[in-house]
């Protein structure tokens, strides 16, 4: 809850802000449980300057002028934003985890292209098959249609998302030290969700390769 408690002078402008020890609090939150978990309630029509770094955090507002002083009632349209945001984000079960699992609360967020589907698709074996993870050299040459130092960049990018994760694994032959990848629950959820631009591109791939047809029906 954000009250304009306090006043600081910027650039020769005096600004309603809120107590440092709540926005220390705030901080600590959005690291525990990620910045999409956690809410700003404030005055309607309360000017506050707030930090940069709050960018991206829900904002909902009630109205602190209200005849009949009834803060709960006021409260309920504020209440009703934060429950949608929340289901939006789903449970966040930390003792469902496992030992060496971990829980990202502020992952990046980039567009994720056909490539990244399809190379995100490749380490889906590490579910099924490959328990250990799969190496970029393994997974660039079954996407052979994609030139390697892209599936590196979409491996980059899918890593920071918390869709895959890396671990460092040992040849069992060379005894060489190599990378490996493998699929993190969020990554199965979103190709779940992406699906079907996988189907509707192996649908068009195989129109493209199409065999011609070298018949002697010539029809003039």
């Amino acid at each position: 809850m954000f009250q304009p408690d306090d006043l600081t002078e910027s650039r020769g402008k005096q600004e309603h802000v809120v107590r440092d020890n709540v926005l220390f609090e705030l901080g600590l939150f959005i690291g525990a449980i990620g910045v999409k978990r956690c809410f700003i309630v404030k005055p309607r029509g309360e000017e506050l300057k707030l930090p940069s770094d709050l960018l991206g955090i829900t904002l909902a507002e009630y109205d602190s002028q209200r005849s009949d002083h009834n803060v709960d009632a006021a409260l309920v349209p504020a209440c009703h934003k934060m429950d949608t945001a929340m289901k939006s984000q789903g449970c966040l079960n930390r003792v469902a985890l496992g030992m060496n699992e971990k829980v990202i609360v502020n992952p990046y967020d980039y567009d994720l292209n056909i490539e990244a589907i399809k190379v995100l698709a490749a380490c889906l074996e590490t579910h099924t098959k490959y328990p250990d993870g799969l190496s970029s050299s393994t997974i660039a040459w079954s996407l052979k249609e994609i030139e390697e130092r892209l599936v590196t960049i979409q491996l980059v990018k899918l890593e920071r998302m918390s869709l895959i994760e890396r671990s460092l694994q040992i040849d069992n032959n060379s005894g060489d030290e190599y990378y490996a990848y493998t699929i993190t629950e969020a990554g199965i959820d979103r190709l779940l969700e992406r699906e079907d631009t996988l189907k509707t591109r192996q649908i068009k791939n195989n129109k493209k390769d199409a065999p011609l047809d070298f018949s002697d029906d010539i029809p003039f």
